[in-house]
């Protein structure tokens, strides 16, 4: 019985992220759509290369053969380039959105994202923090931050609209 109320919970969770995703989605694409302004092209170009990248990496590590992953290439970059664009815009966007409704990231909030991290690593929040400087990504983890409370705030504005 506990086993089969543990797969039913895991199965609702799964079901709300998954909503939550799509409902996030949606509204991501309407941001993008409302909102026209022109992004540098070496920033596209730069997310681009970075996209085709992971995409080769993930079909790899799914087993499919590097000559057929080639075989792709122009495909790959052809998706990689126009998600490119749309990723672009959102962080302007979001940053934007941020700015202008005052979104930080607190030291509080920065700490306890190392922590997960590192318990994740299994490690201690200091090296996950020297390696994260050593590679400048400490702003990227304050940045999700930020991030995921601008998609919380924008969510809630639309949860509102939509009742």
């Amino acid at each position: 019985k506990a086993l089969k109320q543990a797969v039913g919970k895991d199965l609702e969770q799964r079901a709300q992220a998954s909503q939550h995703q799509a409902l996030e989605a949606q509204v991501l694409q309407k941001l993008l759509e409302q909102w026209k302004f022109e992004v540098p092209p070496t920033l596209v170009a730069s997310q681009a290369r970075r996209n085709l990248k992971e995409r080769a990496v993930e079909l790899l590590q799914q087993g499919i053969p590097l000559p057929k992953v080639q075989e792709q290439a122009q495909t790959l970059t052809d998706q990689a380039k126009q998600d490119a664009l749309g990723q672009v815009k959102l962080f302007f966007i979001l940053r934007r959105i941020a700015a202008e409704e005052k979104l930080v990231a607190s030291p509080g909030e920065i700490e306890s994202r190392l922590e997960t991290l590192a318990a994740r690593l299994r490690t201690t929040v200091e090296e996950v923090r020297k390696d994260l400087e050593a590679r400048d990504l400490l702003e990227e983890i304050a940045w999700g931050i930020v991030r995921t409370k601008v998609l919380e705030l924008i969510l809630k504005e639309a949860k509102v609209e939509e009742s």
